[in-house]
C-alpha cells in the first residue's frame, strides 16, 4: 500500500466547498482546523493525502496574528459594525473605518477573489501605525512589517494566502507588491519564480497620492488624532484578536464556497473602482444596506483622486479659517464659496490648482465636518463651537498660523478637546 502523500498548507478550499485554515492554540502550537468541525487537529485527511501545518521559520509565526479556534461570527452587519467600532473606539472617524473594515473582510476570501485586496494609507504616520496595528488584528494571516525589500519579499511564505501590512518600503519591492494584485501571475525572482499574491495594506506617507482612478485599490486618508492619543498594549491587541480573529474565521467557513456566486456589481463606477465594489460587495453576505454603501463610499474615493487633492484636506481647512475670520457670527456658508475661496488661496500662491465644491464637500468629510443640506445645497453653518473645532483642525494640521488674525479670539485659545457643534460631525 502506498503512503499518502504529506503536504504543507496555510489554509485550503476544496471542490466540495470544504474549508481547512491554519489556527494557532495557546501554547504556540500551529493546528489545523477543518470547516466540518469544530476543535483544531494536527493533521487532516482528505482523498490521498494528509495535510499538516507548515514548517515556517518561528519568526513569522511570532509576528503573524492567527485565530485559535473558530466561534459564530452572528451576523455580517453585526461582525461589520464590531470591527468598525474598534477604529472609531481607537479614535479614528467612521469615515475612514468604514474602507478599513471592508478592507479587513475581504482579506479573509483572498483565494476566491479576482484580485486581492489592497488598502493604500495617507496621513500622519502615528496614526497610520496605529491602524495597521489594529488591522493586524482582524485581517486573515496578517504580518505587521515595518520596513520591506525585495530580498525579504522573497523570504515571506507566501503561500500562507498573506496579509501584508506595511510600514515603510524599498522602491526595489514595488513591482512584487503591483505583481501581487493579480492572483496566479508568477514572476521571476533571482533563479525562480514565486506567486506574490497576497493582500497588502500600505502606508504612502503624508504628501500627495500617488492612486489613480485605473488602480483597482482602496484608499484611506487618516486626519491628526484630535485628542488623547489612544493607548494599545500587549495585553490589549491579545483580547482583541482573541475576539474578533474566531469570528472572522467563521464568517470565512460559513460562506467563501458560495462567494464566487455573488453577482454583487455597481455599473455606474470606473472600471477600476467596478472591480473594487464587485470584490467587497462580494465579500459580504446577508447585509444588503452594508453593499448598497459602498458606492457612496468608492463615489466618495473616485472624486477625492479626480480632484487630485484627495489626501489634502487642508485646502478646505484653510477654506474655513478664511470664512471665519470675514464673517463673524452663526452664518450660513456654502460648500460652493469655499470652494471660491479655497481657489483665491491657490490664486495668491500663484498655483494653477482648481477645486469644484464636490471636491470640497469630500475634504470637509475627510475632516469630520458634514456639510447639511437646504434650498440654497451643501453648506456649514459657522457657530461658535464649529468655529472652535476649526481652529482646533487647523492647529491639528499645523495650519493655524497661515490664516492667523490678530483680532480672533480663537486663533489665540490654548489647544482643548472638545466635542463638534450642532452643524459638524466627527463621524
Amino acid at each position: 500500500m502506498l503512503s499518502q502523500e504529506v503536504r504543507e498548507i496555510g489554509g485550503i478550499l476544496f471542490h466540495d466547498g470544504r474549508a481547512v485554515d491554519l489556527v494557532q492554540d495557546t501554547d504556540g502550537a500551529l493546528k489545523l482546523i477543518d470547516s466540518r468541525r469544530k476543535n483544531p487537529v494536527e493533521s487532516i485527511e482528505v482523498a490521498d493525502r494528509t495535510y499538516v501545518p507548515p514548517s515556517v521559520s518561528p519568526p513569522h509565526f511570532e509576528i503573524m496574528t492567527l485565530p485559535s479556534g473558530r466561534s459564530a461570527y452572528g451576523s455580517a452587519a453585526e461582525l461589520f459594525q464590531k470591527i468598525h467600532s474598534l477604529f472609531v473606539d481607537h479614535g479614528f472617524s467612521g469615515e475612514a473605518a468604514r474602507p478599513m473594515t471592508f478592507f479587513a473582510i475581504a482579506t479573509w476570501f483572498l483565494d476566491v477573489l479576482p484580485i486581492t485586496p489592497s488598502l493604500r494609507i495617507y496621513g500622519p504616520q502615528p496614526e497610520a501605525h496605529l491602524a495597521l496595528q489594529l488591522l493586524a488584528l482582524v485581517v486573515r494571516h496578517g504580518l505587521l512589517l515595518a520596513d520591506i525589500n525585495q530580498a525579504a519579499f522573497r523570504q515571506l511564505p507566501l503561500f500562507l494566502q498573506l496579509t501584508l501590512l506595511i510600514e515603510g518600503k524599498d522602491p526595489s519591492v514595488d513591482a512584487l507588491l503591483s505583481a501581487s494584485t493579480y492572483p496566479g501571475g508568477y514572476v521571476r525572482v533571482g533563479d525562480g519564480f514565486i506567486d506574490p499574491c497576497c493582500a497588502t495594506a500600505i502606508y504612502e506617507g503624508n504628501g500627495v497620492g500617488t492612486v489613480s482612478c485605473d488602480q483597482p485599490t482602496l484608499s484611506v486618508t487618516l486626519s491628526p488624532c484630535q485628542k488623547k492619543f489612544p493607548m494599545l498594549n500587549d495585553a490589549g491587541r491579545r483580547a482583541i484578536a482573541a475576539d474578533l480573529q474566531p469570528r472572522m474565521l467563521d464568517y470565512r467557513f460559513t460562506h467563501v464556497a458560495r462567494l464566487p456566486e455573488s453577482d454583487f456589481d455597481i455599473p455606474g463606477l470606473s472600471p477600476s473602482l467596478r472591480i473594487v465594489a464587485r470584490m467587497l460587495g462580494a465579500c459580504i453576505f446577508g447585509a444588503p444596506e452594508l453593499q448598497a454603501s459602498i458606492t457612496a463610499m468608492l463615489d466618495h474615493q473616485h472624486e477625492l483622486i479626480r480632484s487630485q487633492h484627495w489626501i489634502n484636506p487642508r485646502h478646505a481647512l484653510e477654506s474655513l479659517l478664511v470664512q471665519c475670520h470675514r464673517f463673524p457670527g452663526p452664518i450660513r456658508v456654502g460648500v460652493g464659496e469655499l470652494a471660491t475661496t479655497a481657489n483665491e488661496i491657490f490664486a495668491d500662491r500663484k498655483e494653477a490648482t482648481q477645486l469644484e465644491a464636490k471636491a470640497v464637500g469630500n475634504l470637509l468629510r475627510e475632516l469630520g465636518f458634514v456639510p447639511t443640506r437646504d434650498s440654497g445645497g451643501y453648506n456649514l453653518r459657522l457657530t461658535e463651537d464649529l468655529r472652535r473645532q476649526i481652529h482646533i483642525r487647523a492647529r491639528d494640521y499645523q495650519i493655524i498660523e497661515d490664516q492667523r488674525d490678530a483680532n480672533c479670539p480663537l486663533c489665540a485659545e490654548e489647544p482643548v478637546d472638545g466635542d463638534p457643534g450642532e452643524n459638524a460631525r466627527v463621524a
